[in-house]
């Protein structure tokens, strides 16, 4: 297993563990939804120890073929981080609804860091492509950028847990909806 720490200032600190058993067990201590609210992530070693501020990580990936316990959500099977070039082919902003070309119905997101970083997610909305009211959408905005952890299956193996506090915007393309009342109606100049 490989943790990659991707901190604010641009830096990453990579960190390995060839122990399966250990592995899981490191995994099994992770929360991903509660990881950036600890006082502190620490990784250790026999001669080392790395103290990390939580508020000053971006995002961590956990490159793993492990499948967690906590995987007993259905959100992190659904949303998958993809490049900009398949973002740039598979996204369709002016679209109702946006499908993958498996006709699977979908929804782009693009999450804009603190550090420059643009991260290009996609989410399989399995059956739930109907329309969401304004409010459930303000609630769903604010539960993600309030949560101490979005988690979502990384480009290689494994996972990755962004940071929202570290996040300085996310855009998301969800198709023709009834935008909430606080939204400021207005036309993107570039779509993404």
């Amino acid at each position: 297993m490989e943790i990659r720490v991707h901190l604010e200032d641009g830096h990453v600190t990579t960190f390995i563990q060839d122990d399966p058993l250990i592995a899981n067990n490191i995994l099994e201590a992770i929360q991903p939804h509660h990881l950036y609210l600890t006082p502190q992530l620490l990784i250790g070693s026999d001669h080392v120890l790395t103290a990390f501020q939580p508020h000053m990580i971006v995002r961590v990936d956990l490159i793993t073929d492990i499948e967690p316990s906590w995987l007993s959500s259905p959100s992190p099977l659904n949303t998958e981080e993809i490049s900009k070039d398949e973002f740039e082919i598979r996204c369709h902003p002016n679209c109702d609804t946006q499908y993958l070309p498996t006709q699977e119905p979908v929804i782009f997101g693009v999450w804009e860091m603190i550090n420059g970083a643009r991260i290009y997610l996609q989410t399989y909305t399995n059956g739930l492509e109907e329309k969401k009211l304004p409010v459930e959408v303000s609630l769903l905005i604010q539960k993600v950028m309030t949560s101490g952890g979005m988690l979502a299956r990384g480009r290689e193996s494994g996972y990755l847990v962004l940071n929202p506090a570290r996040m300085l915007r996310f855009t998301s393309y969800v198709g023709l909806q009834e935008m909430p009342v606080n939204a400021l109606l207005m036309h993107r100049l570039k779509p993404y």
